[in-house]
């Protein structure tokens, strides 16, 4: 069993459209890679014959020039995927904070959602003592959870849709002001990405309540 943070919104069929998205990112960051290599390998054949014209007044050998290409070609695919897949932690396609466009994300300077849309700060969220009691928060999953919106359950409570949980963390936030939640995610349950988990993350943030 795996557990996450938080919880969240619930769109029919999200996870299948994430999954879409998440294809298509990675669709797109390959052909980005492979671009990389086509254009580094014709470059670095071309200014090496430019080089060798120059300096030597001859021709290059063809396997010499084959050997730049293919060296040109790997060196600027390299560098490519590093950049689209995010090696460096920031930028990428998809990735967060800053980055080069269009792989990045621009303007941002990563206190962005340090406040709400009218410019005042939002609640920061607490952090949990390791020894805590948290109210765990079992995510579902499937054709049952997705038919009736039922993503969240209590432990040892049914299952609920965000609307009735909301109402129930409400009530327990006002009994007890250092309400802590716990999100499960198991085999079967939606994925930490899907809109029901972040509906709850983010509730726990805009509340102040603490996440296991």
């Amino acid at each position: 069993m795996m557990r996450c943070k938080v919880a969240l919104f619930i769109l029919p069929h999200s996870s299948f459209i994430i999954g879409m998205l998440d294809i298509g990112t990675l669709a797109l960051r390959i052909l980005a890679v492979l671009g990389g290599v086509l254009v580094g390998g014709l470059g670095t054949g071309w200014l090496v014959k430019v080089l060798a014209k120059t300096v030597a007044f001859k021709n290059l050998p063809t396997p010499l020039l084959r050997a730049s290409r293919i060296l040109g070609g790997l060196l600027v695919g390299l560098i490519v995927a590093a950049w689209v897949f995010n090696l460096g932690g920031t930028g990428g396609i998809g990735g967060s904070g800053g980055g080069w466009w269009p792989f990045g994300q621009s303007g941002g300077s990563g206190t962005s959602d340090a406040r709400s849309e009218g410019g005042a700060s939002t609640p920061s969220q607490p952090k949990p003592e390791p020894s805590s009691k948290a109210l765990r928060i079992h995510m579902l999953g499937g054709q049952d959870a997705e038919k009736d919106q039922r993503f969240y359950q209590i432990e040892g409570d049914q299952p609920r849709t965000w609307t009735e949980l909301e109402k129930i963390l409400a009530e327990r936030k006002k009994n007890d002001p250092s309400l802590i939640i716990e999100i499960v995610i198991a085999k079967g349950s939606v994925d930490e990405q899907s809109e029901a988990v972040q509906q709850l993350k983010n509730w726990a943030k805009k509340n102040s309540v603490a996440v296991k």
